[in-house]
């Protein structure tokens, strides 16, 4: 039986005077990949004088960009969140042959991907000793990833460290001391450096007291606690010192842990500003039904989260379906929701091309160093001069990057006739190029072969569309393209339709191309010769479609 665990975390900024506060960026919502089942959230923030907007960075997480209009003498951030904590087998996972043993490489196109995950930091005389130091002898990657873990946490001495930010390798290993965040960075760092790839995870640790004492092995916690937490290789982090702890609560299946911090200071507040990230889906109310043949593995439907292969679903959490239900009736499955959609997003400016490809160049920002795996190009969405030749008469060096980017849409869409027979999904966007014709699946890689190919990240999106007057793509999923703009964020464009996608655009997935979003994957092994066939119907919950 699972245990719910209650959880109030509360930060809150004291000033001596009047302050304007900046947009403020606050990741404090478990991540929609979370393993850990979240049945219930809630976030307040004082002054109540505020516009909360729900985004998803490239990663999948959940951002809350707050922005206060008018001047104030305290900020406070709440979170009540309800957990159930269940046995999660952390070796419940198979590796390829390839990959059972260490050390080994990634297949070229894989290595592609991961760069941003092998990114090393400052080189230093103290981590190219301790990496040098590690023994290398060839065994079961599980292994030797446990005895490395292992080892940072032996040679790294756990301490509370409140100070911001986190110690570079070179530090860490200097004073042979750190908190958890300093610790992962480190393990983080030397793996790199070994050829794996890897990446920073933070959230809450949650400690209980067992209800029996184990036979053997540690005992564990003594009380209660929860602390925010950086996957690192050392467990449990303790409570910092000089925090303002609550005792937990217990009840019979529910035990309840109240964490909070005030801090009085005239400094900027901790939460991160940065530029928004990529933007989510704007949903209003609409039902859609999905058909397809039983025996297939359903992959990229529900629009939230994040799919077990790997793409990330775009629809922020004030976006998520008020309904969702899948249902097996015999030899189809039947897939139905209802979403919101809401209005506009508006056309924002942004930097000229050459200025925004440097910036993206510096990689000064989380969100434009997750970005990098969209500038990449992938099997669908290729990079090449033929692509650069045909966006070269509209993205221009001095133009806008968005303007550009529009010209680009408006460019396809004039030049490119809709044909639902002159393509099949694996028509290769090079060959679209040259015929001039396709459907929206060919048009939204093509778009994204010649943004990539001069410097633009940009990803494919897959979705569905409200049917309207002059609009094609409907009668099936929809795919269009989101562009990234420094400063600005993510941007939505339809070549199909030459509109920017706002209300009449619901978003199922992104990834790099088709075979990072496709709706359905699997294998059907026996049989003769199959017929497929999809229709999208999507009807008014209350009232009629815009």
């Amino acid at each position: 039986m699972a245990i719910e665990v209650a959880i109030n975390h509360r930060t809150s900024y004291t000033y001596d005077r009047l302050v304007t506060l900046s947009p403020h960026i606050i990741r404090l919502r478990p991540a929609p990949h979370c393993r850990t089942s979240v049945s219930s959230y809630a976030l307040r923030i004082q002054p109540s004088t505020h516009f909360l907007n729900w985004q998803q960075d490239p990663h999948g997480n959940y951002l809350a960009r707050t922005v206060f209009p008018e001047r104030t003498r305290q900020l406070t951030v709440e979170v009540d969140l309800v957990a159930e904590l269940t046995v999660i087998n952390p070796f419940d996972f198979f590796l390829e042959p390839s990959a059972e043993e260490f050390p080994f490489s990634y297949e070229k196109w894989l290595a592609k991907d991961l760069r941003p995950y092998l990114k090393k930091g400052r080189k230093g005389r103290r981590l190219r000793k301790f990496v040098e130091s590690i023994d290398l002898t060839p065994r079961r990657t599980v292994d030797f990833l446990f005895d490395l873990n292992h080892r940072v946490s032996q040679h790294i001495d756990y301490v509370i460290r409140m100070k911001p930010g986190v110690q570079t390798s070179e530090q860490t290993l200097k004073r042979r001391s750190g908190s958890c965040r300093d610790s992962a960075w480190l393990l983080a760092q030397t793996l790199r450096r070994l050829g794996l790839a890897s990446r920073f995870v933070s959230g809450y640790l949650i400690q209980l007291v067992p209800d029996q004492k184990p036979i053997e092995g540690p005992e564990g916690p003594q009380t209660d606690f929860t602390d925010l937490h950086a996957s690192g290789p050392r467990s449990p982090c303790p409570v910092p010192a000089g925090s303002a702890w609550t005792p937990p609560r217990a009840c019979l299946r529910r035990r309840a842990i109240c964490q909070s911090w005030a801090t009085a200071s005239t400094a900027p507040s901790r939460p991160r500003t940065s530029a928004s990230p990529w933007a989510a889906s704007r949903p209003s109310s609409r039902s859609t039904t999905w058909t397809a043949a039983s025996g297939t593995t359903m992959r990229s439907v529900r629009p939230s989260g994040r799919c077990q292969s790997g793409c990330f679903a775009a629809c922020s959490p004030r976006s998520a379906p008020a309904r969702y239900s899948i249902s097996d009736r015999g030899n189809s499955i039947r897939a139905s929701l209802v979403t919101k959609m809401g209005g506009d997003g508006g056309h924002l400016l942004s930097p000229p091309l050459s200025d925004a490809v440097a910036q993206l160049r510096r990689r000064e920002t989380r969100e434009e160093l997750a970005a990098v795996e969209y500038q990449m190009e992938s099997p669908l969405a290729p990079r090449g001069t033929a692509f650069t030749r045909f966006a070269d008469t509209v993205l221009l060096p001095d133009r806008s990057l968005l303007e550009g980017t529009t010209a680009l849409m408006e460019l396809l869409y004039r030049q490119f006739e809709y044909d639902p027979v002159a393509t099949t999904v694996s028509t290769p966007v090079a060959d679209v190029l040259d015929g001039r014709r396709g459907v929206c699946q060919d048009f939204a890689p093509l778009m994204i072969a010649c943004l990539r190919s001069r410097g633009v990240p940009a990803r494919y999106v897959s979705g569905y569309l409200v049917p309207r007057p002059g609009i094609v793509g409907g009668q099936a999923s929809h795919a269009w393209v989101s562009a990234y703009c420094p400063g600005v964020g993510g941007v939505d464009f339809d070549p199909t339709n030459n509109v920017i996608p706002s209300n009449g655009h619901i978003t199922l997935a992104w990834g790099r191309d088709f075979e990072d979003v496709s709706p359905f994957k699997g294998v059907t092994v026996g049989g003769g010769n199959h017929t497929v066939s999809v229709h999208v119907q999507l009807s008014a919950a209350e009232g009629d479609l815009p």
